[in-house]
């Protein structure tokens, strides 16, 4: 057995760690002086934040004796001091916060009437167990009305019966709301009938008083739901005369998607009153003459929304053997038009005269056009894919009629001019991005100042050799591109459409998306389909900027399209996922706002978009919960 080294003065130090390693065989022992000591210790666990209590027998020397005490965990090699010295026998060691774990208690006497006796020691092993602790985490703190919330909850040392679980709005009372516990561990509770407000969830443990032991509150946002959106926006809105020349740009934009998925729900459950506001639009058109915009983009554009709603009308006839709810005469009126634009219109051109043999000869001109006088006379533009997309819509359903359409030839023509400019002027580059006549646009005065991050008076023009479309423009190609998919009469097209489409959603999701970078932050584009993400249309046609400054896009305010949801035809298990991510943060914060609303639009606009309330009113919720979707 070896001593302790008797010390020259009294000290309160620590052992050393050879010490402590000596003190662990001296449980009792007895050493020269006479003295004894041993440990009881009644309970041997004790929880985080409890009370190790224990009792000092000493036997022996005078009677007068001074008591330290130390603890270490059993893995560490320092130990601390418990307390400070005491004449009392019987002691406690506050736990604390210490780490659930083995511990060591090493108890000092010294014989305070004989100071030159050594003193002795003894310890004793416990164990610190996890103490009670409640925490709580929305799964989904974003709900739709009728819809569960998911909680993961974590209870340390608290049986899940002792927990007291409450809900309510912010301005509401408390009202006792229980949860079905899941497989998985997680808990659900029924909040189907809440209204749509912000709500807060409340779970407690009360002590012997009846007081809250623990307890923690979170917050969750029970938002509207679909339905709700759309019978407090869309219904009305669809009730307009959204065809004119004011109203129809932005319509086709706002419609296009909750229109699909309205057709996607009417072939599942064959309920056409989904649908029916998209067709009685359209009645109403053709019953007020079905003219046109004068606008050649607009009149491009609403032809595309009107063909799009008659190949679904056509697919839900098929799928439910019920009629089409088309309008009588509605492919006849599109058709027409189609053709007039692809071959019988004058179609202009940059810097040059029009051509005579509207879009097709147009079409020809570009794709063997070598040497431009400025980059931008090659660009294909989305009146030009408006165009195939609608003539490919056409041609399909043509294709099924009784009797072939006067107009059927030049849709199917212009359907594979649609192709072959994709074959011709996209590609995937050695880096993997995906291409699409990068550089066409590179000069043009919208593009030109791509090079610049920052806006400043009297810049000068900052072109990107290899610039891609702006993503403003851009989000409609999912779509285009499924059209001609679905629309190609030789299935080698069809497949080559369908690869473009894979390699297209590669890029975006790798080059073009910006994922957000916080909690209420929301997912945002680059300007440029290639990734660039600098200022676009800097001095749009000379218009006064919201500052000192001309008008411009700055990096990432062409975001505000996203909301449209058009990437989603994409048609991925990943494109879903994006919009049912987007459509859970809103509402969206400052930051995200002031990306999505952008520079103030000259366009006159419908109430419900005007000034950017397309933003806060619920109409991008509800595009985006539509959005949310595979499509086939």
């Amino acid at each position: 057995m070896r001593w302790f080294r008797r010390p020259a003065v009294r000290s309160s130090r620590r052992p050393s760690r050879a010490t402590a390693s000596v003190v662990c065989a001296l449980e009792p022992r007895t050493l020269l002086s006479a003295l004894t000591i041993s440990i009881d210790v009644p309970e041997t666990t004790v929880p985080q934040g409890g009370t190790l209590a224990f009792d000092t027998v000493v036997t022996g020397g005078s009677g007068s004796y001074e008591r330290t005490s130390w603890v270490r965990r059993i893995d560490q090699p320092w130990w601390r001091r418990a307390e400070p010295p005491t004449a009392s026998l019987d002691g406690a060691v506050a736990i604390g916060s210490a780490e659930p774990g083995r511990y060591r208690l090493l108890v000092g006497v010294t014989d305070t009437d004989a100071p030159e006796s050594r003193p002795v020691y003894a310890s004793a092993v416990f164990d610190v167990l996890p103490g009670e602790s409640l925490s709580i985490e929305a799964m989904q703190p974003v709900l739709r009305r009728g819809e569960t919330l998911a909680v993961a909850a974590t209870l340390q040392g608290i049986d899940a019966g002792e927990v007291d679980w409450f809900a309510r709005t912010k301005s509401g009372l408390w009202q006792t709301i229980t949860p079905t516990a899941q497989p998985d561990g997680s808990l659900l509770f029924d909040v189907s009938e809440q209204p749509a407000a912000l709500h807060m969830l409340f779970a407690g443990v009360r002590d012997a008083g009846g007081g809250w032991a623990h307890y923690q509150t979170i917050d969750f946002d029970i938002r509207e739901n679909a339905a709700d959106l759309q019978a407090r926006l869309l219904d009305g809105y669809l009730a307009d005369d959204l065809y004119e020349d004011d109203l129809a740009y932005d319509a086709v934009n706002v419609l296009m998607v909750p229109m699909h998925a309205a057709f996607a729900e009417a072939s599942v459950d064959g309920d056409l009153s989904r649908v029916q506001p998209y067709a009685d639009l359209f009645d109403r058109w053709l019953a007020a003459g079905g003219t046109y915009a004068e606008n050649r983009v607009i009149r491009s554009q609403w032809t595309y929304l009107a063909t799009r709603f008659l190949a679904e009308s056509h697919d839900l006839a098929a799928a439910t053997g019920q009629p089409s709810i088309a309008p009588a005469g509605l492919f006849e009126h599109l058709a027409g038009s189609v053709e007039s634009l692809w071959q019988q219109e004058e179609a202009w051109a940059y810097h040059r005269d029009s051509f005579a043999g509207g879009i097709a000869e147009r079409t020809v001109w570009r794709l063997a056009l070598t040497d431009p006088t400025h980059s931008y006379q090659r660009a294909f533009l989305d009146e030009d894919f408006f165009t195939f997309a609608a003539a490919a819509d056409l041609a399909r359903v043509g294709r099924s009629l009784a009797t072939t359409p006067l107009h059927q030839s030049a849709l199917e023509a212009a359907a594979l001019a649609g192709v072959d400019v994709l074959r011709a002027e996209s590609f995937v580059g050695p880096d993997g991005r995906w291409h699409f006549q990068p550089g066409a646009w590179a000069e043009h005065p919208d593009y030109v100042y791509a090079g610049h991050t920052v806006a400043a008076a009297d810049m000068p023009p900052a072109p990107i050799a290899d610039i891609g479309w702006d993503t403003g423009h851009a989000h409609r190609m999912p779509l285009w591109f499924r059209s001609l998919r679905d629309g190609a009469a030789d299935p080698a097209d069809a497949a080559f459409m369908q690869s473009t489409l894979d390699a297209f959603e590669s890029h975006f999701f790798a080059n073009v998306l910006v994922e957000p970078t916080g909690e209420t932050d929301n997912y945002r584009t680059t300007n440029y389909l290639s990734g660039d993400n600098g200022l676009y249309r800097y001095n749009y046609r000379n218009r006064a900027g919201r500052d000192e400054l001309p008008f411009r896009y700055e990096p990432n305010e062409v975001s505000g399209v996203l909301v449209f949801g058009w990437w989603s035809f994409f048609d991925t298990d990943r494109s879903a996922a994006l919009f049912e991510s987007i459509q859970r943060r809103f509402a969206l914060d400052a930051a995200t706002l002031a990306d999505y609303i952008g520079p103030d639009s000259p366009r006159v606009q419908h109430p419900i978009l005007q000034d950017g309330a397309v933003f806060t009113n619920g109409l991008a919720e509800l595009m985006t919960m539509r959005a949310a979707r595979r499509w086939s």
